[in-house]
């Protein structure tokens, strides 16, 4: 499998409250381009233009990505 970064930005713009949802049964629908167009086309759509600037455009001009930490891998046991 693969990460899927269109959705999954999509996604957290939705949760951000930078994408609006539809009402109701158009839940899946997001706001994008000034039409309500479904959240997996969206992805779908982004993927096949190469056009992933245009989610990340949304982000606000001061937004800093969390950091994640680095996890250290553990020493296997002595046997």
């Amino acid at each position: 499998g693969r990460f899927d970064v269109e959705r999954s930005l999509i996604e957290f713009l939705i949760g951000e409250k930078i994408l609006k949802t539809g009402a109701g049964s158009n839940a899946a629908q997001v706001e994008f381009g000034g039409k309500m167009i479904h959240r997996e086309t969206l992805a779908r759509d982004i993927e096949k233009r190469k056009a992933f600037k245009e989610l990340t455009a949304l982000l606000p001009k001061a937004y800093e990505p969390p950091v994640v930490a680095e996890i250290e891998e553990e020493e296997p046991a002595a046997a």
